[in-house]
Parts: structure tokens; C-alpha cells; sequence
């Protein structure tokens, strides 16, 4: 959508009480804060576009700011490789910092070595989110500090938010 028809179906879904969610924020255009604002403030939640470790971490922190009071807040991940955006690169800093194998993931019950295809095997470091299997190892990136590990518990909440996101929307028909 545009910035112009955003703004619009906002107002439309203000009107009615409509919560909406952006499952791809990030394409498409800024969303300004007045949008988010609306969006949240309707009862919706927002999923951020993948980016390098610090970046991504980022993208989620800075949208604590709409959070609203009495309502289940997390921010999902909302991956848009079908031609409007890409997955991430390696971090800049990867070869001097990098993603430490094995790692185990955010809830610490598995552990996850290098992903292989044959006789290929995948490194963050080298070749970034090279397809989605490597999303976990996006996720520890940040875990292992090479983002602000405050967002994590916000991701790790979305499924949650989008649920309850759903059943205002629901209740809102």
C-alpha cells in the first residue's frame, strides 16, 4: 500500500473499531508514527521486515513506544522475500564477531549445529539468512549479543499478540 491509502484504511478501521495488522512493516514504504500510533491504538500489532542481527533488534525495540496498556504486546517477523524485500546479509562485523556453533535456541531446550544441505553447510557469518532455515540462527545472533536481547521476549510474545489481535477482530465483525 502507499503511504496515502495506509493512512487511509487506518482511518477506516479507526472508524470502525477494526484492528488491523501489518504482517510485513517495512515494505511498502516508512510507516510514520502517527500510522503506528492508529494501528496499535485499534487494537493491532505489527511484524518487522528480517535485518542483520543489530538492525533487526532495533527495528523491534523501537516499537515498544505504541505499546498500550491491557493489551499483549510482541512484534512478529514477518519475512517478504517474494520480491519486495530480502533476507539479510551477514553482519559487517561478522568476521571479527561471529555467530558462535552450536547454539542453542531462545528457550535453551535444543540445540542447533550448522545447517547442511548435502554436502553444503550454512553459516550466518559467511552467507547471512541464505534461506529461512536460518532464521534461528538470526535469532541467536542476537541472543549471543550481537543485538540488544531485550527484543527477544517482544518476538517471542507476537504469537501470542496476533492471536489476541484476532480475536478483537472477531469480536469487532
Amino acid at each position: 500500500m502507499s503511504e496515502i491509502m495506509r493512512s487511509s484504511v487506518i482511518g477506516i478501521a479507526q472508524a470502525h473499531h477494526y484492528p488491523l495488522v501489518s504482517s510485513h512493516n517495512g515494505t511498502g514504504g516508512s510507516w510514520s508514527a502517527a500510522q503506528l500510533a492508529g494501528l496499535y491504538g485499534v487494537g493491532g500489532m505489527v511484524a518487522v521486515t528480517p535485518d542483520a542481527a543489530p538492525r533487526l533488534a532495533s527495528k523491534i525495540l523501537a516499537l515498544r513506544r505504541y505499546r498500550r496498556p491491557g493489551r499483549y504486546f510482541g512484534v512478529g517477523l514477518g519475512t517478504d522475500t517474494g520480491g519486495l524485500g530480502s533476507l539479510p546479509a551477514p553482519r559487517t562485523d561478522a568476521a571479527a564477531h561471529p555467530l558462535r556453533y552450536p547454539f542453542r535456541s531462545y528457550d535453551g531446550r535444543v540445540e542447533f549445529g550448522r545447517e547442511r544441505t548435502g554436502e553444503f553447510s550454512y553459516d550466518l557469518n559467511l552467507g547471512g539468512v541464505a534461506q529461512y532455515g536460518l532464521l534461528p540462527d538470526l535469532i541467536a545472533d542476537i541472543q549471543q549479543g550481537h543485538g540488544d536481547a531485550r527484543a527477544l521476549p517482544l518476538l517471542f510474545n507476537s504469537a501470542e499478540a496476533y492471536l489476541e489481535t484476532w480475536q478483537r477482530a472477531m469480536r469487532a465483525r
